[in-house]
């Protein structure tokens, strides 16, 4: 094999495969990419089994030929190199880069070896997609990694999890099993696939593939299933980019049933407006006095057109009191809830409209804050809180 390419496409490529993470008991041939030319391009590949990804670069090829290398060894090289071309060359067992009148050697696996990487297996087929803005898509994804959990013993809640909510409607959602996010967001869905059969958990990991997606419109996930299944099952999906440098990613799902988390959602008429810029310089001020107390507990006492903050006890001789306006639907009814302050300053710099909901089941019950309209986003986080007052 023998091929020239520019070191920018080859360098975008192995940012691409090297999002896929392998874990350090992995053998050999999953740390390694395989390399594939024709004519007119090279195919790069990655795979740790459960996430694939493919990347097809143009480049002046000559003699055809597969080969597989490390990938943590081509990208340590691929550094190094500030010329614009690269000389890609099979030499026996080694495959060389050459570039500037230097030649760097890479050992070869057996290429024979590595997994079958197809995006589309011969026994699957795509059912149906779901297309978002890329903007609002990426932006999701980070607000849900805080709520991941790490316990690969949860599987379920490593992930996140998709399904229809409403007409054109889709729901991401992520809980550690303390905390929960779901945030919706309008998809394309099509007419002909029925909304019972997208309820799927995809792999935590995509945050940080995704991450590196940059100047997309739109993002579409091809949406897998078996072709002997009598009702589509989401198994995989499939996310496509064409154009001067194509680039494929494939991720298998979580497999387990993720938990009924709306049902931990207060569905009552308690709802709160406030400036949420306003919520959170109050919460700040009220710092210096929850964090003297032992459960970080700030109080908040809802009236019609105003909220009372308090934080402290008097029996540590520290208390700060602050009063912001605010509309709440219930006239004549004042609600009385109490949050960790700490936990209640994290979630809210996670939100960036100007208006945000308090949504809470009565005194000193579970509450939602609510967020509508962030890139088109719908944004709910559950918080529990402190039973005390």
């Amino acid at each position: 094999m023998k091929a020239m390419i520019e070191t920018a496409d080859l360098k975008k490529a192995i940012v691409n495969l090297t999002q896929v993470k392998q874990a350090k008991n992995n053998p050999l041939i999953l740390k390694s990419i395989r390399i594939r030319s024709n004519d007119e391009c090279l195919i790069l590949e990655s795979s740790n089994l459960d996430q694939t990804t493919k990347a097809k670069v143009p480049a002046v090829c000559e003699n055809p030929g597969t080969y597989c290398v490390k990938l943590e060894d081509l990208s340590k090289i691929v550094k190094l190199i500030k010329a614009d071309d690269i000389w890609i060359e099979s030499q026996g067992e080694n495959l060389s880069i050459v570039t500037d009148g230097v030649k760097y050697a890479l050992p070869t696996q057996d290429a024979e070896r590595f997994p079958d990487v197809s995006m589309l297996h011969s026994d699957e087929r795509i059912f149906g997609c779901l297309t978002f803005p890329a903007p609002a898509f990426l932006d999701m994804l980070q607000k849900m990694k805080p709520f991941l959990s790490k316990e690969s013993n949860r599987p379920i809640f490593t992930g996140i999890n998709v399904k229809v909510k409403g007409e054109n409607r889709i729901a991401f959602c992520a809980t550690d099993g303390k905390k929960i996010l779901e945030i919706q967001m309008d998809a394309g869905l099509p007419e002909h696939v029925p909304a019972d059969t997208v309820n799927f958990i995809l792999h935590g990991g995509i945050i940080d593939q995704f991450a590196k997606l940059k100047g997309w419109q739109d993002i579409t996930l091809n949406l897998v299933t078996s072709k002997s299944a009598e009702k589509p099952r989401v198994t995989a999906v499939i996310l496509d980019q064409v154009g001067t440098y194509d680039f494929q990613f494939r991720s298998t799902i979580i497999q387990g049933r993720f938990p009924d988390y709306e049902k931990c959602f207060p569905d009552t008429p308690f709802e709160s407006v406030f400036d949420r810029k306003t919520f959170l310089d109050a919460v700040k001020k009220m710092e210096p006095s929850f964090k003297s107390t032992e459960a970080k507990k700030i109080r908040l006492e809802i009236h019609e057109h105003k909220t009372v903050f308090s934080a402290g006890s008097e029996k540590d001789g520290f208390t700060t009191e602050i009063e912001i306006e605010s509309n709440h639907n219930q006239p004549g009814n004042i609600l009385q809830i109490a949050f960790n302050g700490s936990f209640l300053k994290e979630m809210l710099n996670t939100f960036s409209d100007e208006s945000l909901v308090l949504r809470s089941s009565g005194n000193n019950q579970h509450g939602c804050l609510i967020q509508r309209g962030d890139l088109g986003n719908d944004k709910t986080i559950l918080i529990m809180p402190l039973r005390n007052l």
